[in-house]
């Protein structure tokens, strides 16, 4: 991830609520976007879709996802993820919206002021 992130590349991690919370703490500069269902009930159905968890584990996973959801908080951004090609599109948003923004682009602004002021 290091070398990527030299290399001025985007770099990004689907990983669960610990490990973003600990990303964060090493990387303050990051963009944290949380993922959201649509809505607890369309969550469930989403689960219940794949055939992949028992009850139990439906119900361990259901309430862990509610649980999580108390921590949007702790980032940037919140995507409902109603369909995926929106949810993407709002996704590819926030990428073009933050590479944008001015505390990003100090050195690209540097060097146009400088070249400004040598009348280049």
């Amino acid at each position: 991830m290091e070398k990527t992130l030299n290399e001025g590349k985007d770099v990004i991690l689907e990983i669960d609520i610990q490990g973003a919370l600990k990303v964060k703490e090493r990387y303050n500069e990051g963009v944290f976007i949380f993922i959201m269902p649509p809505s607890m009930e369309e969550l469930r159905n989403r689960i219940k879709k794949r055939g992949s968890e028992t009850e139990e584990s439906l119900i361990k996973r259901f309430t862990a996802a509610f649980q999580e959801i108390n921590y949007v908080s702790n980032y940037n951004y919140v995507v409902v993820n109603d369909t995926v090609d929106e949810a993407v599109r709002k996704l590819e948003s926030i990428i073009v919206a933050e590479k944008c923004r001015i505390d990003r682009m100090k050195n690209d602004i540097k060097i146009l002021q400088e070249g400004i002021l040598d009348g280049k």
